[in-house]
Parts: C-alpha cells; sequence; structure tokens
C-alpha cells in the first residue's frame, strides 16, 4: 500500500524488502508519522526499519493522508502527517455480500488471496475477512536475493449496530506476518543463475 502511495507528492517511502514499507511524508518519517486503522492509531511501524506497516491491503477502501498544520490535531507525533486506512461502509439493511481477490506477481512468486463477507439484518451489522499472502526470495536479472521472502496472515472482523441514535462498531484485527532478514556483509548474498 505504502508503495502506491508514494506517487502522491510529498509522500515516499523508506522499504528494506519484500513485505517492509514505511510511509515518508514531507520528509520524515518512523515517530513523526501517525498511521491509523480506521482512526486507531498503530504504533508498531514507527520504530526501526525492520517493522512494517501491519494493516490488511485488501481492507482498505480508500485512504486520507494529511500532511501540514492540519496533522497536528494528532499531536506532537504526527509533525510530518498523519495516514488514516479506512474500510467500506458497511452494507445496507438486507444485504449479504462477499468479495474474493488474488494477486499473483512473477518477480518473488508472490500469491495474495483474500475472502470477505458482511451483511446487515436489520441494523445488525457484521463482517469478517481472511487474507494469506505468501513471496518467495526475489530474483534479480544475475541472481535470487536470498531470505527476501515473506508470508502475511490476516484476519479481521466486525459486528455492530446502526439506529436511527447513531451507530457503534466493535473491530477485531490480528495480522501475522514473517518477514526475511536479508543479510548485507558483503552486499547480498546471492547465487549466480547463470
Amino acid at each position: 500500500m505504502i508503495n502506491a502511495l508514494s506517487i502522491i507528492p510529498g509522500v515516499s517511502e523508506i522499504t528494506t524488502g519484500g513485505g517492509v514499507s514505511k510511509p515518508v511524508i514531507r520528509g520524515l518519517a518512523y515517530n513523526h508519522v501517525v498511521t491509523l486503522n480506521e482512526g486507531v492509531r498503530q504504533e508498531g511501524n514507527q520504530w526501526g526499519p525492520e517493522h512494517g506497516m501491519e494493516i490488511d491491503q485488501f481492507a482498505a477502501e480508500r485512504i486520507e493522508i494529511l500532511k501540514g498544520p492540519a496533522s497536528l490535531f494528532y499531536g506532537s507525533d504526527a509533525l510530518g502527517g498523519v495516514i488514516n486506512f479506512l474500510e467500506p461502509p458497511m452494507p445496507s439493511t438486507g444485504t449479504v455480500k462477499g468479495e474474493i481477490a488474488s494477486n499473483f506477481s512473477t518477480n518473488n512468486l508472490l500469491t495474495a488471496n483474500s475472502m470477505m463477507v458482511e451483511g446487515n439484518h436489520n441494523g445488525f451489522v457484521w463482517g469478517a475477512r481472511a487474507t494469506y499472502k505468501n513471496a518467495a526470495s526475489f530474483k534479480t536479472p544475475d541472481y535470487y536475493v536470498y531470505n527476501s521472502g515473506f508470508n502475511e496472515n490476516n484476519y479481521s472482523a466486525v459486528i455492530g449496530l446502526h439506529k436511527k441514535w447513531g451507530f457503534t462498531h466493535l473491530h477485531f484485527s490480528r495480522f501475522d506476518a514473517y518477514i526475511g532478514a536479508v543479510e548485507r556483509d558483503k552486499g547480498f548474498n546471492y547465487t549466480s543463475i547463470h
């Protein structure tokens, strides 16, 4: 997701390999950029280059980015900016819907699959999503970068009420990522595939 956002003026990324990418807003990163998931702070990605975003890319419908003085509404640690990942609105009354999404990349044999189902029964709303991503070590034209693969398991669920008086939601999410650490003793450790 951060790679896709890096085309926005003033936003770039720091990446240390597959599955790890951090936002940079107006030259500031790490603990100077606040990341929100549905308005809830995500603190795990702010420290160190090895900690990536702990948000399921398939769950976000839209992303809000605040740059400049407006970001200070979220505190002094939002000096660089704020990124808020927002899920799609819940379905209308009497509706049940689902989604299956899948991606494949040839460079690192990345497979990404996600399934979602949600519904609304007379104002009682519910939803669940499961995502699995797996990638092998990526390759350059000359060699494989070993231990650059990763896999991710993401689960989320929501239940809530939508009534005339307003609405309330209870969210649950679990993000598990296993990311390879590339050794950089003398450049990348590699074996030629010629």
